[in-house]
């Protein structure tokens, strides 16, 4: 634990996390030419599950609970889809709407390649799109698109741990799928980084906290926390 008036553990003077190669683009352009390389060799290596699966299990598992709320007719968006291994799950629990996005060419391929692989081609929709963008160009990829549901399970923390100026790209991140997403739709949030009440303070002009979805728990020093935090938060209505 922090002293009073130090920054807490993990986060620097300013109340962002330490900037880390993480949050660098360069570094996710290397990991999914790696990841499409191992696939091309071997089929059933499909690449890395941020956050393993369990994660992806606990939030379909409200989804199920939750039916009324998101129907299996809702548009998601898999923010920062990577693999697409988010995406394929969510198709094969029965969503007719799925959209994968990432900034790098070489995930979007790689999720193409995985998504063919498991007779998806058609049914799924997976685009190069830097989220961080201006949403208003008409470039942008997702251009005048609204949806129910964002999935997010790793992406806000690359953002957070960006070197060229985290805090901004915070903001610009938040405004933007604020942006995307209806009034009274979802986003869906898992991260390691930061806690649910600094989750819930960071999106609190656009989002409410609606439910906290449990995650497993530690303890140390006879303080229990949370290995990550998976949040669903609501968008606030107009």
């Amino acid at each position: 634990m922090a002293d009073e008036g130090e920054a807490p553990q993990g986060l620097n003077d300013d109340g962002e996390l330490e900037p880390s190669e993480l949050g660098t683009k360069k570094h996710w352009e290397d990991t999914y030419k790696c990841e499409l390389a191992n696939f091309a060799d071997n089929p059933d290596n499909e690449g890395e599950v941020w956050f393993g699966e369990d994660a992806l299990y606990r939030a379909l598992a409200w989804f199920d609970r939750n039916r009324d709320l998101v129907p299996l007719t809702a548009a998601i968006l898999d923010l920062g889809c990577g693999n697409g291994v988010t995406c394929l799950h969510l198709l094969g629990e029965g969503f007719s709407d799925v959209t994968g996005v990432d900034y790098s060419p070489e995930a979007i391929e790689l999720a193409k390649k995985i998504a063919a692989k498991h007779g998806y081609t058609t049914q799924i929709k997976l685009e190069v799109c830097d989220i961080l963008a201006d949403p208003a160009d008409a470039v942008f990829p997702l251009h005048g698109r609204k949806f129910d549901v964002l999935f997010d399970k790793g992406t806000y923390d690359a953002v957070s741990l960006d070197p060229e100026g985290a805090r901004i790209q915070r903001d610009k991140y938040i405004d933007n799928v604020s942006g995307m997403i209806n009034d009274g739709a979802f986003l869906v949030i898992t991260s390691c980084n930061w806690t649910k009440e600094e989750l819930s303070r960071h999106f609190q002009d656009h989002f409410h906290l609606h439910e906290t979805i449990p995650t497993p728990q530690f303890q140390f020093g006879g303080v229990i926390g949370n290995m990550v935090t998976s949040l669903i938060l609501r968008k606030r209505r107009k």
